[in-house]
């Protein structure tokens, strides 16, 4: 089952998978975004986190619309 994700405008951390989705990238590009430092993120566990400020510096107008800002 294959679900849609729901951003909600509350939302202040976003997983690899879904920055890739909300800036309209592959996987790949965002993990080489991130290595060379061009993306900041958090690393909770195992897991990297990007912030929603940093999405919206990234992505500005198309990220807004999406999260519902």
């Amino acid at each position: 089952m294959n679900q849609s994700p729901v951003w909600g405008a509350g939302r202040l951390l976003f997983s690899r998978h879904e920055v890739a989705s909300l800036l309209n990238l592959s996987l790949r590009s965002v993990d080489s975004l991130l290595a060379s430092g061009r993306i900041d993120s958090v690393k909770l566990g195992r897991r990297r986190l990007v912030s929603r400020d940093q999405l919206l510096n990234l992505g500005g107008h198309s990220v807004r619309e999406k999260l519902g800002l």
